[in-house]
């Protein structure tokens, strides 16, 4: 179980940026780390190997994880919705079909082939999602959105 987790892990990290692999992208990871890294020293700015990382670079790699996160958890329960009830411990193959088909890693537990058609379909859509960018899908659903010409006061929030 502890090997399925990791490899689970893995490949939602996924591919590095430019090659065909899914997932978050290794260089988002970075940036999330290089983020909670300098959140943790007090530092407002996050940098990694002493160069700044831009806001919108930070903003894309919080949009990515998110979304993903977001997306799988949608998958996974609607995998385990629309799939007959099978024996408890079928929850992590579901969870690494779901994360192997937006990683588009293509590994398998064996479990696809027993899939509905609506699983079959959840799973392909897990796969477009992951080789298409969730970025580039939310560009295309809210690309025709124009910004507002004002901007709101702003509001410390406590956090924690």
């Amino acid at each position: 179980m502890a090997t399925l987790f990791i490899l689970i892990m893995l490949m939602f990290i996924g591919a590095s940026p430019g090659s065909c692999g899914g997932g978050i992208k290794t260089t988002s990871l970075a940036v999330l780390v290089a983020i909670l890294s300098n959140r943790i020293r007090g530092r407002v700015r996050a940098s990694l190997f002493r160069r700044t990382i831009p806001g919108e670079t930070v903003s894309r790699s919080l949009a990515v994880f998110i979304l993903a996160v977001i997306t799988l958890t949608a998958g996974i329960v609607l995998l385990l919705i629309t799939q007959p009830p099978p024996p408890r411990e079928y929850f992590l193959t579901y969870v690494f079909e779901a994360v192997s088909a937006f990683g588009t890693v293509g590994l398998s537990m064996g479990v696809t082939p027993t899939l509905t058609t609506i699983g079959k379909l959840i799973i392909i859509v897990l796969m477009l999602l992951g080789r298409v960018g969730l970025l580039t899908v939310a560009y295309v659903v809210t690309s025709r959105r124009v910004a507002a010409p004002y901007r709101y006061g702003e509001e410390k929030v406590m956090i924690g």
